[in-house]
């Protein structure tokens, strides 16, 4: 499957609008700062089923999107951090990226694969995930060989969090059908579109001490070490790196609500706690995984999830900044694998959901990240590419509802060449259940895709 670019361009929106509002360098907040230094990244897949001639003009679409970079002026800015580790944006019109291209393979071509993420051309991206350059956001349109379009998106984490990237796509898209409708002209002023809230003094520490000490729990900070004194070390034989892949498991409704059912069927120490639909899956994702690592009983293993913490903070309607805080707790292998009842283990998740996402813990997480003195320093307490298993919920973002104006995306998909201790719970695009992107090793997602507990990968 190849893709052809075409052309990539700079965009810059009129920040007029802006201009003596927004200071010479904008803070960002704690938990900005401590977001992976990688983009949000998406692909989504328009298909003309119609064989229009005019569908999706690239020309409209980077008219809309110059039109709602206004109203999202800090995917303009340029990012960097300062000397006490914490991001800012210099607002400097530095614009957005945006590259046109063509391929010579299908909407049908990308349906007879499954959107396997592992076949899934990267080139529909701009760059990759951890390639992170002058500019906040990249988006590449691709011409495929039957007229249909995709769109791949790359949104820096530092600047926004899915709830705020999938909302400015869904901005974008909405203003696309307004030029649309009214044959490429602008919007009048008075349509009125769901405000954009951009304080993130809204999560500035209150300066109270934090009484809740977070290293080692949902985050670990990494104090600075001497540099290591030089060493000889022995000629080794060379061993082949461990190998590592991706999958796709569709999870139905009915294998959900089955699945809650038996959870919350069995007696336990508290009856009266209900386990989430999301309690169930991680307990379920965390055992699975840890049988198909075939970690030691004794070794360590911590599950960790990010939570939106929009509503339990309330926060502005519409913020787009990051407000994701994590969530973590930590077993032994063997207790995970079977030496707990599923039901049990969803009930640790359940526990420490409840724990971690009370409004005074997630203030507490503020207090201890401002506490620190170089928030570069901060990483998450759970490591990928070892015994842990983070997840990661997009269930309830509004991704099938990007409509540009020729109607909605035949599918939403995440490209991957292979990762490990990630979870990804994504919204189906028939509406059945979820889809679950996780990665492991070659062998382990094997007997991960053999386990009868799961149902049948896609």
């Amino acid at each position: 499957m190849l893709v052809t670019e075409s052309t990539a361009e700079v965009l810059h929106a009129d920040l007029s609008r802006w201009s003596g509002i927004d200071p010479p360098e904008i803070p960002l907040s704690p938990i900005d700062s401590v977001m992976p230094p990688c983009y949000i990244t998406a692909i989504y897949v328009f298909k003309n089923a119609n064989g229009l001639a005019d569908f999706m003009p690239f020309d409209l679409l980077s008219e809309g999107l110059k039109l709602a970079m206004v109203d999202f002026p800090d995917l303009n800015y340029r990012l960097k951090r300062n000397c006490t580790g914490d991001c800012v944006l210099v607002t400097e019109n530095c614009g957005v990226r945006l590259v046109t291209a063509n391929a010579d393979f299908s909407a049908a071509d990308l349906e007879a694969i499954n959107f396997d993420p592992v076949r899934l051309p990267a080139s529909l991206l701009d760059g990759s995930p951890a390639d992170c350059g002058q500019f906040v956001c990249k988006f590449k349109l691709t011409r495929l060989s039957d007229n249909s379009v995709a769109l791949g998106v790359l949104l820096h984490h530092n600047v926004m969090d899915g709830d705020g990237a999938f909302g400015f796509i869904n901005r974008w898209a909405g203003i696309c059908r307004e030029l649309r409708q009214r044959g490429g002209r602008p919007a009048e002023p008075e349509l009125q579109r769901p405000p954009v809230s951009r304080d993130r003094s809204v999560l500035k520490p209150d300066g109270v001490p934090s009484s809740v000490d977070h290293q080692g729990r949902e985050y670990a900070y990494v104090e600075p070490q001497p540099a290591p004194e030089p060493e000889v070390k022995p000629t080794l034989p060379v061993t082949q790196a461990p190998q590592f892949t991706a999958r796709l498991f569709h999870l139905s409704a009915d294998f959900l609500a089955r699945l809650k059912n038996s959870v919350n069927s069995e007696p336990g120490e508290q009856p009266a706690v209900q386990c989430t639909t999301n309690d169930c899956l991680v307990a379920l994702l965390w055992r699975c995984v840890t049988k198909a690592k075939r970690l030691p009983a004794d070794a360590p293993t911590k599950f960790a999830m990010a939570c939106n913490a929009r509503q339990r903070l309330s926060l502005p309607a519409g913020y787009a900044g990051n407000a994701n805080f994590y969530i973590a707790d930590q077993l032994t292998a063997g207790e995970v694998a079977d030496g707990l009842s599923l039901a049990s283990l969803a009930r640790r998740v359940r526990a420490a959901v409840s724990r971690g996402t009370a409004p005074d813990y997630l203030r507490s997480i503020l207090r201890w990240l401002a506490e620190r003195p170089d928030r570069s320093r901060i990483l998450p307490g759970f490591r990928m590419f070892a015994n842990d298993l983070a997840f990661t919920s997009w269930v309830h973002f509004p991704v099938y509802e990007a409509d540009f104006g020729w109607g909605r995306p035949l599918r939403f998909a995440v490209p991957s060449a292979g990762f490990d201790g990630l979870a990804v719970l994504m919204p189906r695009f028939d509406g059945d259940g979820y889809d679950v992107l996780t990665g492991c090793e070659v062998d382990a997602m094997d007997r991960l895709a053999a386990m009868p507990e799961l149902a049948r990968p896609t």
